[in-house]
């Protein structure tokens, strides 16, 4: 049997957006799921220690095992964790293809993305999945957490509906003031009798020494931009910039035109990220950036969770495709240029 021809498939639609200007707080506010953050700096071996604290630091989050939904409109739980202060809630362990997902965003909005079986046996009002309108094998319920009155008719029929699932869950509460512990969430689930994990952010960095491009921040095309997007995968993976153009291993080079800054120091984070700590994070670099005369330019790539039901907003998660969503801001203050991956909103046809 001969080999398909595999290069003859399309790849899976990806919308990349390229944009220019201000800077606005819109795009990473409404990237609620950040799992992967990395920073490229051309012309540095360090990067400091203080800005390394804005991702490190009380930057704890949670795992929670078979939690039951139920517990997250309590009362007590409501006025507490949801009322007050910013929290940001995900599944795990969970395909959005072939399972049920849900999170919590912080507008305080439940999102359940659900099998057909699950959703029917729930009895809550909910919509099919725009990418499963042809065989209704999905449906996505969002309840707004602010809306739900104690002890209320809706309330209780919603309480019912939920104390049936069960998932394992991350979670991230930002509280309202800084003398209140982000702990407290999780002492509080904890005496509920669950098990729950801290988890810390991972990180790792290493340099490498190639040529750097030299960035138009005036005039240059979504081409070069994306040829600049290629270089920073080349320095994420440490790969061999030595290649030509007949290697028949590595025929990969910089993009002309290019400058030899010496080493270029990669930086990368791994751990659940409110948009919060991201956005504050993206300001301390662009400020780092400005007063460094020799660093020409400084990268930002931030990538969200495969499996979450909402990818950008409130825009439903695609599946059956690669749902990588991310943004990368490439940033020479005051300019920018930002490479947004958003969900495709192609459906695919269904076999029956």
């Amino acid at each position: 049997m001969l080999c398909p021809e595999v290069w003859n498939f399309k790849p899976p639609p990806v919308d990349y957006r390229v944009e220019s200007g201000k800077f606005e707080d819109n795009l990473v506010q409404d990237f609620h799921f950040n799992h992967l953050v990395s920073v490229t700096v051309p012309g540095s071996l360090k990067f400091p220690q203080e800005l390394k604290d804005i991702l490190t630091q009380d930057t704890e989050y949670y795992q929670i095992e078979d939690f039951n939904l139920g517990e997250l409109i309590e009362e007590k739980f409501l006025k507490a964790f949801v009322n007050q202060g910013n929290l940001s809630c995900l599944s795990i362990d969970t395909n959005i293809d072939t399972q049920n997902c849900l999170c919590i965003i912080p507008n305080k909005t439940l999102i359940l993305s659900l099998l057909k079986e699950t959703y029917q046996s729930l009895g809550i009002q909910g919509k099919v999945s725009y990418f499963s309108k042809n065989n209704h094998f999905k449906y996505i319920i969002k309840v707004s957490l602010l809306d739900l009155k104690p002890n209320s008719a809706f309330h209780k029929k919603v309480k019912t509906a939920l104390s049936g699932l069960r998932f394992n869950l991350i979670l991230n509460w930002e509280p309202p003031q800084e003398e209140i512990c982000a702990s407290s969430i999780a002492k509080y689930i904890q005496d509920l009798g669950y098990k729950v994990k801290s988890c810390f952010i991972q990180e790792n960095s290493h340099f490498v020494s190639p040529k750097v491009p030299k960035i138009d921040f005036n005039g240059c095309n979504d081409e070069e931009v994306f040829n600049y997007c290629e270089f920073l995968g080349m320095v994420a993976l440490d790969a061999d910039f030595d290649g030509k153009p007949n290697d028949y291993i590595n025929t990969y080079e910089v993009p002309e035109p290019c400058e030899n800054l010496g080493p270029v120091r990669y930086v990368q984070w791994r751990g659940f990220f409110t948009s919060t700590r991201i956005l504050k994070f993206l300001k301390a670099l662009r400020g780092y950036q400005k007063i460094q005369e020799n660093i020409p330019w400084i990268s930002l790539h931030v990538s969200g969770f495969q499996d979450a039901p909402i990818s950008w907003g409130n825009t439903e998660n695609r599946f059956f495709t690669d749902s990588e969503d991310s943004f990368t801001y490439f940033i020479k203050e005051p300019q920018f240029i930002c490479v947004t991956s958003k969900s495709s909103l192609k459906q695919f046809k269904s076999h029956k």
